[in-house]
């Protein structure tokens, strides 16, 4: 095309985009069933059961998305957030996590300014994070990739303090010396295997990922993504961060179980 001086509209740039997300990550699950099936002949040196495939073609393709996404010109929720799956395929972690704190920068100045800011598609990232949040940490999970699992739940939490603080700031109960220094040190609290954090901040991380006021939904993690990111540490080996992540857990288990369910209508 560039040969013949053709150059693409928008609208076909960006299926071409989601084309080349659709077999990136069709591709990366042929190159994890390879990578199964070394592992079983005992072709693999890889530790503690994880499965480690070697990308060539998803990566190929997943970095054929980011190039072609830079011509993008206001690329929608819908657009970004297969780029970043894509990413998380191919392994490339780095790219995954920078497009979702550009999506993360573009939800908070979505809530800032309501319905004044929308997006071409009419879309909202606001409706597309979850999912997606979700799905980055399964790509972790599967791998056993607990430091790209980690990084991606320090952005999630810090967008969900965001979130919080937005909301107490329209009932006018934001102070000038707020601060959720908690909220973005997941990674050097479970990597580092600092001391269990006490009820109150556990509290802190279980309100951050309640359904907002302003936005009836959760954003932050809930008792299913650190479940996820429990089983990237166990496949991966970091028994450390497996026993540092157990007390987040607690609460959702109590919150769920029927036995204390069944304590809880008792003691009422």
């Amino acid at each position: 095309m560039k040969k013949n001086g053709l150059t693409l509209n928008q609208r076909s740039l960006k299926e071409i985009i989601s084309e080349y997300c659709r077999m990136a990550m069709t591709s990366s699950k042929e190159e994890f069933k390879v990578a199964r099936v070394l592992k079983r002949q005992g072709n693999d040196n890889s530790q503690y059961g994880i499965v480690e495939p070697i990308y060539i073609t998803s990566l190929a393709r997943a970095r054929a998305a980011l190039t072609m996404l830079r011509a993008v010109e206001k690329p929608s929720p819908g657009l970004l957030s297969p780029v970043a799956k894509a990413c998380c395929a191919a392994g490339l972690w780095q790219d995954a996590r920078s497009i979702l704190r550009r999506m993360h920068r573009a939800a908070i100045r979505e809530l800032r300014l309501g319905n004044n800011d929308t997006t071409q598609s009419g879309e909202k990232f606001l409706d597309e994070l979850p999912r997606l949040h979700r799905s980055l940490l399964k790509f972790c999970a599967k791998g056993g990739n607990i430091t790209p699992a980690l990084n991606f739940a320090d952005d999630i939490q810090f967008l969900a303090s965001q979130i919080r603080q937005h909301g107490k700031s329209l009932r006018g109960m934001a102070k000038s010396d707020d601060k959720e220094p908690e909220l973005i040190t997941i990674s050097s609290r479970l990597l580092m295997g600092t001391s269990t954090p006490e009820i109150t901040q556990k509290e802190d991380y279980i309100e951050s990922s309640s359904s907002s006021t302003i936005l009836d939904r959760p954003f932050g993690l809930t008792g299913q993504d650190w479940k996820l990111i429990l089983i990237a540490a166990s496949r991966g080996g970091h028994w450390k961060v497996c026993v540092g992540t157990l007390p987040y857990l607690e609460p959702y288990v109590k919150a769920t179980h029927p036995k204390f369910a069944r304590e809880s209508t008792a003691s009422s």
